[in-house]
């Protein structure tokens, strides 16, 4: 890359565009980061479903995630070994019972009843 010689202006310029395009790569990595975590718990959810087939508790000796491993991590990578999916399970029963609220933008619209 040359370096060319530029104004002041022009020096601001660049820096803006530089800054624009950071925050937006940073936002990009955080939403796809945000992503991750939710299909992980959602992963982990749908495992618990399918242990526990609408009990409270899974039978002894289930297997579902060393049947859903090795397809998962065919086609998706080593992030779906056994031991990340008995996290992803472990990640879901932790956090089952939190509550989300409202978002302050659903919170302020009015609700006509």
């Amino acid at each position: 890359m040359r370096n060319i010689d530029m104004l002041p202006d022009e020096v601001e310029f660049v820096s803006d565009l530089k800054a624009i395009i950071y925050t937006a790569k940073a936002k990009a990595y955080q939403a796809a980061d945000l992503y991750n975590v939710a299909s992980n718990w959602l992963v982990g959810r749908r495992i618990v479903e399918q242990e526990q087939h609408g009990k409270a508790r899974a039978q002894y000796g289930t297997h579902v995630i060393d049947i859903a491993s090795l397809p998962l991590t065919a086609e998706f990578g080593k992030g779906y070994s056994i031991a990340n999916l008995k996290s992803f399970r472990k990640f879901y029963l932790i956090l089952k019972y939190l509550q989300i609220g409202e978002t302050a933008s659903a919170q302020s619209v009015d609700r006509q009843v």
